[in-house]
């Protein structure tokens, strides 16, 4: 009795990487808002204005902290909250950046082409980033515009062995 499993293997990434006319490959939209959510769960590190709030919101419970910003607002209590939401908008821009990650390899693999990024998700960051710089201008929502137009414009082209310097 013999048993027959096919697996499927996905190429290196590290020959992409290493591979200097693949640069393409590398610097995504995808790959740009994982970073910015990176970045953005990071900030509050090196930041004393958020970094104090949020860790003083961690010592004495963030479920507690800010249920108490909902009765009684005080400036600490405004100073923790934005540290939560600034680190939550981080994660969740992280996690749509995996996600887009997962979409363009996918969608590449099925197509053997180009792939674009859905245009509604293009839109949306666009919008976020005009909302974001329209009622603060002095912010990081200037990244989330500027990602948004990539969107619109970026597709994905696949690096083959020729442009590599490779007989095909």
């Amino acid at each position: 009795m013999s048993s027959t499993t096919t697996t499927t293997t996905r190429p290196a990434l590290t020959s992409t990487l290493r591979d200097p006319t693949s640069w393409r490959s590398v610097i995504t939209p995808a790959n740009k808002l994982l970073l910015t959510g990176i970045i953005h769960c990071l900030v509050p590190l090196g930041v004393p204005a958020l970094r104090d709030p949020l860790l003083s919101l961690l010592r004495t419970g963030y479920v507690d902290g800010l249920r108490a910003l909902a009765h009684a607002p005080t400036p600490v209590l405004y100073a923790q909250s934005n540290g939560f939401w600034f680190v939550v908008s981080g994660v969740l821009m992280g996690i749509a950046g995996r996600a887009l990650q997962c979409y363009v390899r996918d969608v590449g693999e099925a197509t053997h082409g180009v792939v674009k990024i859905p245009r509604s998700v293009a839109w949306g960051l666009l919008g976020l980033g005009v909302v974001g710089v329209t009622s603060n201008p002095v912010s990081g929502f200037w990244s989330l515009l500027l990602q948004g137009v990539w969107m619109l414009n970026w597709e994905s082209r696949p690096v083959t062995a020729t442009k590599r310097g490779k007989a095909a």
